[in-house]
């Protein structure tokens, strides 16, 4: 993770996690089913060990515990009304929340873009 940054990877995870949560959507027996949901499995965990790195380093000393703390219940908080929402949505058409995550990823990813690149900084 040093050497290519923790930005690349978190850039890389979002956009490769919204290309295969797309893809589910073509996905038509068990065995590519299976592969794309362990890339798409893989690639989310690398972002999530990435986004762990990245916002120790992103705040000032003083106020990292509480940056960690504020991303993970906005994390928590995500998961909670995404499966409400996510269930509510399969009801009324199915394809929806899987383009609706992909967009998500993407978009998530695209903003990650502007992120400040940490890597081999001195801590503040």
């Amino acid at each position: 993770m040093d050497r290519l940054g923790r930005k690349f990877f978190l850039v890389f995870a979002t956009f490769s996690a919204g290309l295969c949560s797309a893809a589910m959507y073509f996905v038509y027996n068990k065995t590519n089913n299976l592969i794309v949901s362990a890339v798409f499995s893989s690639v989310i965990s690398c972002g999530n060990a990435s986004l762990d790195c990245l916002i120790t380093e992103v705040f000032p000393t003083n106020l990292r515990a509480t940056g960690v703390a504020i991303s993970m219940v906005a994390a928590r908080l995500g998961g909670i009304i995404g499966n409400v929402v996510i269930a509510a949505l399969l009801d009324t058409y199915c394809p929806a929340p899987t383009f609706i995550v992909a967009v998500l990823l993407a978009s998530g990813g695209l903003m990650c873009l502007f992120l400040p690149n940490t890597t081999r900084q001195a801590l503040q």
